[in-house]
């Protein structure tokens, strides 16, 4: 439950901050800003995964490839 709830959370979150970004920057710097927060902070979970588990990713070579 609490998964559900906070990925509804967050999804709220996303485009209120998504909706006030894009009046301040614009819709393409907006936009392009938000995409490379998301992908650092996929990078950073992914890293973490793999060095909570001991081995090198999740699956081989899977933080390479998502970069």
């Amino acid at each position: 439950m609490l998964p559900a709830v906070l990925a509804s959370l967050l999804f709220a979150f996303s485009a209120v901050v998504s909706q006030r970004a894009s009046r301040i920057f614009g819709a393409v710097p907006a936009n392009f800003y938000r995409l490379c927060i998301a992908c650092l902070v996929l990078g950073l979970v992914t890293l973490a995964v793999d060095a909570s588990r001991g081995v090198t990713s999740l699956h081989d070579g899977i933080f390479q490839r998502f970069f």
